[in-house]
C-alpha cells in the first residue's frame, strides 16, 4: 500500500517552521498543522519512514519534532501509534523528545510505552551501551521525581527488578541518586524497600549524596543500605572493593549475615575480610572528623 504522505515533503514543511522571522514560523506551523490534521495516520507513517531514512548529519531526524507536536494536537491514536514503534525505531526519539511542550508529554509517553518496556531498554543500554536503547536512558532522565512521584517510584522498582550485577550500580548512581532527598515520605519508602528487597539495598549503596542531604538523612540511608555510603575523602577503589566483598558475603551467608550465631569457617573469613575493608574505607573520614573536632 502506497504512503499517503510524502516524507520528504513533510520534512521540508518541518524545516520551514524554523526561521528567525516569527511571521514565517507562524505561517509554516499553521500549514503543517492543517496538513497533519487532514491525515494524522498518514503523517505518523511518514514520520516513521523519514526518521528511518533521513538519519544523517545533513538531515537530522529531530526536524520532525514539529510534525510530532502537530500530531499530538490532531489525533491521540495516531500519536500513540508513533510511540508504539519507538522501541524498534529509535531514530524516532530525537523528534519525539524535541516535541515535548512540558513534562506532561514525558509522562504520557512513559504511561503509553509501559514501565516494563522502558526498564528493559534502559537496562539493555547499561548492559551493552547499545545505541538502539539510548532513548530509554534519556526518557528516564526526562522524568522528574516531582512531576509524578508515584510513577517515578514504580520506574525505580522496575529498574531494580530488571537489573543484574552489571547494571544494579547504574540504577543506584543514576535514577535512584536523582530521587534521593531529605523528603520524609521518600526516605521512609526507601527504607521499606531496602528491608524487603536486597537488590534495592545494593542499588542504594552506589548512591553518592553526602553533599546534598542532611547528616541525619545520610545516617538513615547508611542503615538502609547495610553499609556506610560513600563520603568525600574516602578511597573510591577501597569503597568499590568493599561493595564487591559485601555482595559476595550476602550471597554466601544471606542478607542477615550479622545475626548468624555460628558462621561457617568460610563465612567467618568473608565477614572478617569485609569488616577489615570497611575499616580501611572509613579511616580517612574518621581522621577528618577528629581534625575538625
Amino acid at each position: 500500500m502506497a504512503m499517503t504522505v510524502d516524507p520528504a515533503r513533510l520534512y521540508t514543511m518541518c524545516e520551514a517552521c524554523i526561521d528567525d522571522d516569527q511571521a514565517k514560523v507562524d505561517a509554516a506551523t499553521a500549514a503543517l498543522e492543517r496538513s497533519v490534521l487532514s491525515d494524522p495516520h498518514g503523517h505518523a507513517e511518514a514520520i516513521v519512514f523519514g526518521a528511518r531514512s533521513f538519519s544523517t548529519p545533513e538531515r537530522p531526524t529531530d526536524e520532525f519534532d514539529g510534525a510530532v507536536r502537530a500530531l499530538r494536537g490532531a489525533d491521540t491514536m495516531a500519536l500513540h501509534s508513533l510511540f508504539d514503534q519507538l522501541p524498534t525505531e529509535p531514530a524516532l526519539w530525537p523528534a519525539i523528545r524535541d516535541s515535548y511542550d512540558d513534562v506532561a508529554g514525558v509522562i504520557e509517553l512513559v504511561d503509553h510505552l509501559g514501565i516494563e518496556v522502558l526498564s528493559r531498554a534502559w537496562n539493555a543500554y547499561m548492559r551493552a551501551s547499545s545505541e538502539e536503547h539510548w532513548w530509554a536512558v534519556h526518557l528516564v532522565q526526562d522524568l522528574p521525581r516531582w512531576a509524578d512521584n508515584a510513577l517515578y517510584r514504580h520506574v525505580l522498582l522496575q529498574l531494580v527488578a530488571d537489573a543484574d550485577d552489571d547494571t544494579i550500580g547504574d540504577v543506584g548512581c543514576g535514577p535512584l541518586e536523582d530521587f534521593i532527598s531529605d523528603d520524609a515520605d521518600d526516605l521512609a519508602w526507601i527504607e521499606t524497600e531496602c528491608e524487603q528487597r536486597l537488590a534495592f539495598r545494593r542499588a542504594l549503596r552506589h548512591v553518592w549524596c553526602s553533599s546534598y542531604v542532611t547528616p541525619d538523612t545520610l545516617v538513615r540511608l547508611d542503615v538502609a543500605a547495610g553499609m556506610p555510603l560513600h563520603r568525600s575523602g574516602r578511597s573510591i577503589d577501597d569503597f568499590d572493593e568493599a561493595l564487591g566483598v559485601l555482595a559476595d558475603l550476602e550471597d554466601l551467608a544471606g542478607p542477615h549475615w550479622r545475626t548468624i550465631e555460628h558462621p561457617t569457617p568460610e563465612q567467618s573469613t568473608a565477614i572478617a575480610t569485609y569488616q577489615h575493608l570497611l575499616e580501611v574505607v572509613e579511616t580517612p573520614a574518621r581522621h577528618d572528623q577528629q581534625e575538625r573536632e
